[in-house]
């Protein structure tokens, strides 16, 4: 994979947000858009240009598609491990990680998650 459009896809902060909700986590569309309150056509945007750069894996499960990190690519590419590592202390970004929880008891759509 080129680290260019892996760099590229790590250069925007909604992005970024995406990684760290998605880091020991599997989320579909809805339940990123809810987290970041953002739209489902920018969430998607954004998937898109991680999926493409091969930071993110998807897996259909009935009529949602569930992201999570793409663990080998972190292998290979330490930099992106260590920059999780150094976000999930950033206030911002803890603060994502907290409402996942919340999200998950109160208003989780995805019925058949999997976990």
């Amino acid at each position: 994979m080129d680290k260019i459009k892996i760099l590229k896809a790590l250069s925007d902060n909604t992005r970024l947000s995406i990684l760290n909700l998605l880091n020991g986590e599997k989320l579909c569309v809805c339940e990123i858009e809810a987290i970041l309150d953002n739209t489902q056509s920018n969430i998607s945007r954004h998937l898109a240009k991680l999926k493409e750069a091969d930071l993110i894996l998807s897996t259909k499960y009935a009529q949602w598609v569930h992201y999570e990190l793409n663990y080998e690519l972190l292998q290979k590419h330490q930099f992106i491990k260590i920059l999780l590592e150094e976000i999930k202390d950033d206030d911002y970004y803890r603060t994502q990680i907290e409402k996942i929880e919340k999200y998950k008891i109160e208003d989780s759509k995805c019925n058949d998650k999997v976990s």
